[in-house]
């Protein structure tokens, strides 16, 4: 199916249509699924689950790119468990989402990008970047948090001046992430905490 979606944008658009999202077991092959003794991953479904979900983003059309983001429950299932897939797996989709979804190209409204960013996957993201053992995947969650944190449009941030429609963004989630950043002790999150004082210095007061 994901094959079938990167063909073109055409085949894209036919597939989003027609493809049923909202089938009860589909969410289910976005799961790890254990051995019972070794309690090990044995094979799964989740990284076809991913390819799929991708090559819709990887398609970069804005029409296709707002329609396919509603659906919420794909998306959702793939960034909760990013913190659980491998370095390789990591990247890949969140270097689809940086290069794909939060640029300006896009068109994908604030709310909706707000929307792939919630509370969990904004832990998953400070998980990954926190990791002892660094490399690629932990550079990149730190590039995308300060991305979806600190750019406007990505919906987290409030900008009450913007005109015509202002933006609420959500301190509240913002505040939750902040939280969970160990500032003292990963080098990522303390880099994180100075484009955010810098861009909303206010939610810092409310924090303290």
């Amino acid at each position: 199916m994901a094959s079938i979606v990167r063909r073109s944008s055409n085949l894209a658009f036919e597939v989003a249509k027609s493809f049923n999202f909202k089938f009860p077991v589909f969410p289910k092959f976005a799961e790890y699924k254990l051995k019972q003794v070794e309690k090990k991953r044995k094979h799964s479904t989740r990284k076809s689950f991913i390819g799929f979900a991708m090559s819709f983003l990887e398609v970069g059309k804005p029409g296709l790119l707002r329609r396919i983001l509603q659906q919420k429950e794909m998306y959702s299932s793939v960034l909760r468990g990013l913190g659980s897939d491998d370095d390789e797996t990591v990247v890949y989709g969140l270097s689809t989402l940086k290069d794909r979804v939060l640029i300006p190209e896009s068109l994908v409204p604030p709310g909706l990008r707000s929307v792939l960013f919630g509370g969990v996957t904004l832990e998953q993201l400070v998980s990954i970047s926190g990791r002892e053992d660094g490399g690629p995947a932990s550079e990149l969650a730190h590039r995308v948090l300060v991305m979806v944190c600190t750019n406007l449009c990505n919906g987290l941030m409030p900008d009450l001046k913007r005109h015509p429609y202002p933006l609420r963004g959500n301190p509240k989630r913002f505040l939750g992430l902040m939280k969970k950043l160990k500032a003292t002790e990963v080098a990522y999150h303390r880099d994180l905490l100075f484009p955010f004082a810098k861009g909303r210095p206010f939610l810092f007061s409310i924090h303290g």
